[in-house]
């Protein structure tokens, strides 16, 4: 009677630690955008925020993110403005600078997508590598659609962009980069997080 407890006890144990090891081996393949859980990340929060502000009527500005502390930059922000007395053009554009990293896209634009706090950053997600508008605003006084706006991140405050970076050992890390974005020519980037 012992030896069958004892068997029926080592076998629940069995059981609990191959759920537990699922249960990891799922966890890997997301993220929760979570500030307060910095020890499994690369976790920069930049104190001056890195940011770009055009006041120029001509202006163009680049800010270059690490996000993985390995001394190359992987992601690029641009802002671009241009007043004239003819025309008006304010762009926002983020630029992956390597094949490794990936940013999770809007599935029908090639905008990308913002998420909130606490949202889930994961493998089904639409993930894209290379140059993306983020937000662009045209006025031309002299046709007749006088604004053309498109982009998903004007005036948005406290929001991110999801990540995915291929590691050396072909495994895959999910991240994000907390952004402010207001009136496309301000862009500040307040914090970036990757897995380990």
């Amino acid at each position: 009677m012992r030896l069958s407890y004892l068997i029926l006890f080592l076998a629940s144990i069995t059981l609990y630690a191959c759920s537990e090891d699922e249960n990891f081996s799922r966890r890997t393949n997301y993220v929760v955008i979570d500030s307060l859980r910095t020890d499994s990340l690369f976790y920069q929060k930049f104190d001056p925020i890195k940011d770009i502000k055009l006041v120029n009527a001509i202006e163009n500005k680049t800010i270059t993110i690490d996000i993985n502390e390995d001394a190359v930059p992987d992601i690029s922000f641009t802002a671009s403005q241009s007043n004239t007395t003819s025309q008006t053009i304010k762009s926002l554009k983020t630029k992956t600078l390597n094949g490794k990293v990936k940013m999770a896209l809007v599935n029908i634009l090639a905008f990308p997508k913002t998420f909130l706090y606490k949202d889930l950053i994961e493998e089904k997600e639409r993930w894209e590598s290379g140059e993306f508008l983020m937000a662009y605003y045209e006025r031309s006084p002299s046709s007749a659609v006088r604004d053309s706006i498109s982009g998903t991140w004007n005036s948005k405050t406290d929001y991110y962009i999801g990540l995915r970076l291929e590691k050396q050992d072909a495994s895959i890390s999910y991240g994000w980069i907390k952004l402010s974005v207001s009136n496309y020519n301000l862009l500040e980037v307040k914090e970036t997080a990757l897995q380990r």
